[in-house]
């Protein structure tokens, strides 16, 4: 398994200190990577291999084996939220609880790769089969990012909020990443005739 740091990570933690607002930051990517751990648990658990950790401006993202089986899939994609919702309800501390919330739900998007994607995508694939149901997710995927475009362009000029608009780099890096590996995996599955 391989760890790399993206420059975004850099410029961002850079941006942070700037504005004074670097030991907020810390405390959030903490549990962050706790999040991503209980993926990396699970993955592990199930004999999984990851092949790759990046450490992204606000996020963390594992890279696993190609051929994980779909319920392999759903497993390790639940597990992540399931942890920052179990630290969200017990953890005393006021702000430590909101963090983990925050993380929960941006977690539960249903836009690919985040967790929430994961899982309706997979649902997707069992309803419809493996290229229809790519296609029909790649219509809600669409509508979803329209719909995070507008949110962004609200938080970020009316409510002056930039973690949002860091947020949604984060997220649109991830999509054009999973957006590549989809496509060649859809011409290697009709050049073969089998899903993969």
């Amino acid at each position: 398994m391989t760890i790399k740091i993206h420059y975004y990570l850099i410029l961002f933690v850079f941006y942070l200190y700037v504005i004074d607002r670097l030991e907020y930051f810390f405390v959030f990517y903490i549990f962050v990577i706790i999040h991503e751990l209980a993926h990396i648990i699970t993955a592990t658990i199930l004999r999984v291999k990851v092949k790759e950790v990046v450490l992204l401006s606000i996020g963390v993202n594992a890279r696993y084996e190609d051929d994980i089986s779909s319920l392999k899939e759903f497993i390790i994609a639940i597990m992540g939220p399931i942890a920052s919702l179990v630290l969200a309800v017990f953890l005393s501390n006021r702000m430590y609880s909101t963090i983990n919330s925050v993380i929960f739900i941006t977690n539960i998007i249903p836009i690919y790769p985040l967790d929430g994607g994961r899982v309706l995508r997979i649902i997707l694939i069992k309803c419809f089969g493996y290229k229809n149901g790519i296609k029909t997710y790649g219509v809600v995927l669409k509508i979803l990012i329209c719909v995070l475009s507008v949110a962004t362009i609200i938080f970020t000029v009316y409510f002056k909020n930039y973690f949002f608009l860091f947020f949604c780099i984060y997220v649109f890096l991830l999509i054009d990443k999973e957006i590549k590996r989809e496509r060649v995996r859809l011409i290697i599955n009709e050049l073969i005739g089998t899903q993969l």
